[in-house]
């Protein structure tokens, strides 16, 4: 089940550079940022249900943002 604690923006159609502005932008704006997760749409994850996709996402947020607290 999804966890409430983050909030999943899905962008789909966006080159890389509107990706990042868009990034930017929104995370610019919240308070809590981290948080905040961002994924661009691709082949594979147009075929998932969205319930198993947003779980993924935040498996993944978790993982990358525990390996970013232990590299100083």
């Amino acid at each position: 089940m999804k966890d409430p604690q983050f909030k999943t923006i899905l962008m789909h159609g966006f080159t890389h550079e509107e990706a990042l502005a868009v990034m930017r932008v929104v995370k610019q704006t919240l308070k809590e940022p981290n948080k905040l997760i961002f994924a661009l749409s691709t082949p594979q994850s147009l075929q998932k249900k969205l319930d198993d996709l947003l779980q993924e996402l935040e498996e993944e947020h978790r993982a990358m943002t525990e390996q970013e607290g232990k590299n100083p």
